[in-house]
């Protein structure tokens, strides 16, 4: 009974210990080195050398269904659309080497699914909602549009370009 005690304090000793360790990104070993890999992270306070506009074109069936666009001075972007479904794109995007562009993302979309027939009962929707997801790291060259995910009939490109000149005042 004595030794409850004790097992207590050293519970509590090592309980203390691990709390005031911080957390480790994730790691991997190469040949002898440790990388430490950021998770979609970019260097505060480091914006971009201008003004970029990104542009998600969504289409279903070579039809426009959405463009979502947002110009960006900061590495990390975020948007979320509600019309005509939702759409959350978040990322990086940083300016390679070679004139161009790394953009790291995420995307996930809710899309109305026709539900099949004789599925349904009467009363009920003739569709259903689903999620998609995709997320990957892509190089974009300046005003070059890449098909990033295809699912389906539903193609998302991406486009990176400089944002149009603002009119002058008083024209």
């Amino acid at each position: 009974m004595k030794s409850l005690p004790l097992i207590f304090c050293g519970f509590a000793a090592f309980a203390s210990i691990a709390a005031a360790q911080e957390p480790t990104p994730p790691q991997s070993i190469v040949r002898g080195v440790r990388v430490v890999r950021p998770v979609m992270e970019s260097e505060p306070g480091k914006p971009l050398p201008e003004n970029y506009a990104l542009t998600l074109a969504v289409k279903d069936k070579d039809h426009p269904v959405t463009d979502l666009s947002l110009v960006v001075a900061d590495k990390d972007f975020k948007a979320t659309t509600i019309e005509p479904y939702q759409i959350n794109f978040n990322g990086t995007v940083v300016p390679d080497d070679k004139d161009g562009f790394v953009v790291r993302y995420k995307l996930s979309a809710t899309i109305a699914v026709a539900n099949e027939p004789g599925a349904v009962t009467p009363g009920t929707p003739t569709f259903s909602y689903r999620n998609a997801d995709a997320e990957n790291t892509v190089r974009l060259k300046l005003d070059e549009p890449l098909q990033i995910v295809k699912m389906g009939d539903r193609t998302y490109q991406l486009t990176i370009s400089r944002p149009p000149a603002a009119p002058e005042k008083g024209k």
